[in-house]
């Protein structure tokens, strides 16, 4: 985002706490996304919405007769802040207001404290979509509808992901972020800033123990001075050690890493 636009989003978010308190955070989450992806359907609302010539008054009354009814006071509370911040470009609303939704509908995975529950399965989705191109280039058809994407998508998930995982993925296939990958990466990221932790993945060459990722989180969380999630990927490729991603810093100390060192210091 712009800075305009970045600065519209700090104070969104600042402003939803009380918000998110207050409402269904279920339903919540569902009527916002809903609304994105009317304001994703229809540019000249957009435009309408985010043009600084028009009056904050203007933008409420239009507001009021486009969703009035059709959502309830949190969401419509939360829209009219929204279009009363200034926007450089006419996506950044929606692009905030989905932020808000991702954010509303975690909500109630973290008072029940299994947000990290959350995030582990949308990593191991993640994953899936790694190994199954197929899944991947299925959901990602924009010749698919998003009724039969989430059809598809119920059928690969089962009863193996909680609701709130489940609702996710559900926005996720409307295909906002031109990739699933890129989407799913976003999603995670809002997660992870909104307790204001650091997203960390570790490949290691077999199952680390329960203790042993509580340890490397630890060190992680030390090393940054900032809380930490991590997940892991069992890699056989991975001889042994640890190979580590912290946003765009890898920490490696694999065995294969060391040999290589060693093999250049040899032939040097």
């Amino acid at each position: 985002m712009a800075s305009g636009s970045a600065r519209s989003r700090i104070a969104l978010l600042a402003g939803i706490e009380n918000t998110i308190d207050e409402a269904s955070t279920a339903r919540l989450g569902d009527e916002l996304f809903a609304v994105v992806r009317v304001l994703d359907q229809q540019p000249p609302l957009r435009r309408a919405f985010t043009e600084p010539s028009v009056p904050v008054e203007h933008k409420h009354q239009l507001l009021e007769a486009v969703f009035g009814g059709q959502i309830g006071k949190a969401a419509i509370d939360v829209l009219r802040t929204a279009v009363g911040e200034r926007w450089s470009r006419t996506n950044d609303l929606g692009d905030a207001i989905e932020e808000v939704a991702i954010i509303a509908t975690a909500t109630s995975a973290d008072e029940a404290a299994k947000l990290d529950e959350v995030e582990d399965q949308l990593f191991r989705f993640g994953r899936i979509l790694d190994v199954e191109p197929d899944l991947r280039e299925a959901l990602a058809d924009a010749a698919v509808s998003v009724e039969g994407k989430r059809s598809l998508l119920a059928d690969v998930l089962g009863r193996k992901v909680s609701k709130v995982t489940k609702d996710l993925l559900d926005q996720l296939v409307v295909g906002r972020h031109g990739s699933l990958t890129r989407g799913l990466t976003h999603y995670q990221q809002v997660l992870a800033a909104r307790h204001e932790r650091l997203l960390a993945t570790a490949w290691v060459a077999q199952e680390l123990s329960d203790d042993h990722k509580v340890r490397i989180t630890k060190a992680l969380s030390d090393l940054y001075a900032r809380p930490v999630h991590l997940n892991v990927v069992v890699d056989p490729d991975v001889l042994g050690g640890v190979r580590v991603k912290v946003g765009d810093e890898l920490i490696d100390s694999s065995v294969e890493t060391r040999l290589a060192v060693a093999h250049r210091e040899l032939i040097g």
